[in-house]
């Protein structure tokens, strides 16, 4: 699956995407932490996307929140989910 490097700097703070060994140091640490990335290249529009390979036993890690949050984990950083209202109905 891939992953954008900038959607997941919405969920989890990460100042070093402005570097390429920042980056590289992401996808070294998730693949250490068995989320193993595949290929980490600049595609449309300069955007840093992770080729992530996701076992089926990690459907929590199968979109950008989820990944995120591994991310937080790896990194010691404060996870930001997003905020939302759930209206409540009779």
């Amino acid at each position: 699956m891939e992953f954008s490097l900038s959607w997941l700097a919405q969920y989890v703070d990460l100042p070093e995407i402005t570097t390429r060994e920042g980056g590289d140091e992401i996808a070294r640490r998730l693949t250490a932490a068995g989320l193993a990335v595949e290929n980490a290249d600049v595609s449309f529009e300069d955007e840093r996307l992770f080729d992530v390979e996701v076992t089926t036993n990690r459907p929590d890690c199968m979109n950008h929140l989820g990944l995120a949050r591994e991310l937080a984990v790896i990194l010691g950083r404060e996870l930001r989910p997003p905020a939302f209202e759930v209206a409540e109905s009779s």
